[in-house]
C-alpha cells in the first residue's frame, strides 16, 4: 500500500473532499441544534444521509491523501452520494447546493475516467551485476 505516488489531482480531490464534508457536518450540526429549521447544506433534508456523507467525504480525502488505492472508489461513491441526494430544487435553486451538486458531479466524472493515485514507475537494474545474482555482499 506504501508504493503508490500521490499525484496533485488526488491532493486536489482530497482537499474538495474536505471542503465539502466539512460543509455538510456544519450543516447537519447546524440543524440538529435549530431542531427543524431546514438548512440549506442538508442532503435529502436528513441528518443522517449528511452526516454520513460527509465522513465518507472525509474519509476519501484520508484515503487520497496518503495514496491508498481504494480513494478512488470510496470517492465515487461519497461524491456520488453528495450529487445525488444534494440536488438542487428546480423551482427556487440556491447556490450552495448548485454549486456543490455541480463539483460533486465534476469529481465523479474525473474519477471515472483517471485514477489519481499512481504506482511508481520500475528502476531499470542490471540483472548481471545485481546483488542478487552474484549473491549478497553483506557477510
Amino acid at each position: 500500500m506504501g508504493s503508490e505516488n500521490v499525484s496533485f489531482e488526488a491532493a486536489v480531490i482530497a482537499a474538495v473532499g474536505v471542503v465539502l464534508g466539512v460543509a455538510h457536518l456544519f450543516g447537519a450540526m447546524l440543524a440538529l441544534l435549530s431542531q427543524g429549521v431546514n438548512s440549506v447544506l442538508l442532503l435529502a433534508n436528513s441528518v443522517p444521509v449528511t452526516t454520513t456523507t460527509a465522513i465518507a467525504l472525509m474519509l476519501t480525502a484520508g484515503f487520497l491523501g496518503t495514496g491508498s488505492r481504494q480513494g478512488r472508489y470510496v470517492g465515487m461513491v461519497a461524491f456520488g452520494a453528495v450529487a445525488v441526494f444534494g440536488r438542487p430544487s428546480l423551482v427556487a435553486p440556491e447556490p450552495f447546493p448548485v454549486a456543490h451538486a455541480g463539483l460533486a458531479l465534476l469529481v465523479v466524472l474525473y474519477l471515472a475516467l483517471r485514477n489519481p493515485i499512481t504506482e511508481p514507475e520500475r528502476s531499470n537494474v542490471d540483472e548481471s551485476t545485481s546483488a542478487t545474482r552474484l549473491g549478497s555482499t553483506i557477510r
